[in-house]
């Protein structure tokens, strides 16, 4: 059980380890816990500010310029007279004179702790990519819809589509069909998986009242309610969101190599891990796109910005090409033959071979994508000149002569 730290002050807070451990590596768990701390007694939001100034200097203090420790003390110093001039306070718990041992105590624990100093300011990234390897080392492979709602609990949905609903404070509600399931949501905030298989799709919405809908071969990481200063997911694959406005907690979010932050608009995120590049269709509202370490692009509606070999770019598109998929069809104008027939593979979990040929045709339309694949395949058929064979598993195309 964790101990109580309502009346911690910031030098108690910085020689303790789970405080610590709570800032290089946060979770859902522990931002919930810090949360609930703070509402039992909110001055101990000041000291964890507090405490994590220190440690902000203590990073810059560890870069490897050890010459200024002393002007590093120093202008912590300062900084702590500067905010308890602003709080209206005339002494400090932490004594000014012991700050420099202050330092000395917390670089030993942070040792101790295997916690390089110097990426304090960085670590309070939540690392999702870390969290779905470990949920795939667990899981087994499945062509249905998975739901884990943690390291002891998931849920196999059988049909093809399913609605998930976590707007409610207590349950997590899932309809398909005529089926409906009650999942309790946990006390304490914890991540949940979704992983959409090929040939499948699914729709959240989200304990904000964000709506998501999840493309298929796609996975999803997110709180089963959202806590703290901003509402975070991260994805793999493709969705769509109708994100709910909230100005004084930003929406984010982040896949394998882009960050986008939102406070209220609609856009689609593509982002598969075998794909060449990610991209970014923005319907209405506006949204910043973040490479990490590099500048912040303001996107506005029907643009798409895109990051691939070549590098960020941004172009007007038709949204209705890109975010068609959400209403059941597939919308496509001029596109090469070969990449109608890989989104067509998610869409239905069927494999498809084809030869180089087809790279070199090109095809318009719109592809109901509640039609059965042989009745796609006939409309396509009739549309380019290709000739089609079907081999157990996998359907062949090639280009007629």
């Amino acid at each position: 059980m964790q101990k109580d730290y309502t009346r911690y002050k910031a030098d108690e807070l910085l020689q303790d380890d789970y405080f610590l451990r709570s800032v290089k590596h946060p979770t859902p768990e522990s931002q919930h816990f810090w949360e609930k701390q703070i509402r039992q007694n909110p001055a101990l939001k000041e000291e964890i500010k507090l405490a994590r100034l220190i440690l902000s200097n203590l990073a810059a203090t560890s870069s490897g310029k050890d010459g200024f420790m002393n002007q590093r003390i120093d202008l912590l110093k300062k900084q702590i007279d500067s905010r308890n001039k602003k709080q209206g306070h005339s002494s400090r718990n932490i004594r000014l004179y012991t700050v420099a041992g202050l330092v000395a105590a917390v670089v030993a624990m942070l040792i101790l702790l295997n916690i390089p100093v110097q990426n304090i300011e960085e670590s309070t990234a939540i690392d999702y990519e870390s969290i779905a390897r470990n949920f795939d080392s667990q899981a087994g492979n499945t062509d249905q819809i998975r739901l884990v709602l943690g390291e002891d609990q998931e849920l196999i949905i059988e049909k093809e589509d399913v609605n998930i609903d976590y707007s409610q404070e207590d349950h997590i509600q899932l309809k398909s069909g005529d089926t409906e399931l009650i999942a309790k949501k946990d006390e304490a905030i914890r991540f949940n998986q979704l992983f959409v298989p090929k040939g499948k799709r699914s729709s959240l919405i989200l304990s904000d009242g964000t709506q998501v809908w999840v493309n298929s071969d796609s996975r999803m990481i997110y709180p089963e309610r959202f806590a703290g200063e901003k509402r975070e997911i991260y994805i793999e694959g493709e969705v769509y969101l109708n994100v709910r406005h909230d100005a004084g907690q930003p929406f984010i979010v982040k896949t394998s190599s882009l960050n986008v932050t939102v406070l209220g608009t609609e856009f689609n995120v593509s982002a598969y891990p075998e794909d060449t590049e990610q991209y970014i269709v923005l319907v209405n509202g506006q949204v910043e796109v973040e490479i990490p370490g590099r500048d912040v692009t303001v996107m506005r509606p029907e643009e798409k910005f895109t990051l691939d070999a070549i590098g960020p770019h941004v172009s007007s598109v038709d949204i209705n090409e890109h975010v068609s998929w959400k209403s059941g069809y597939y919308q496509f104008r001029q596109e090469k033959l070969n990449r109608v027939f890989d989104k067509l593979n998610r869409f239905y979990g069927i494999d498809f071979s084809y030869t180089e040929q087809l790279q070199t045709l090109t095809c318009s339309g719109k592809l109901n994508l509640t039609d059965n694949i042989e009745e796609v395949l006939t409309i396509l058929q009739k549309a380019a000149p290709i000739k089609v064979e079907r081999s157990k598993n996998t359907i062949y195309i090639d280009v007629k002569p």
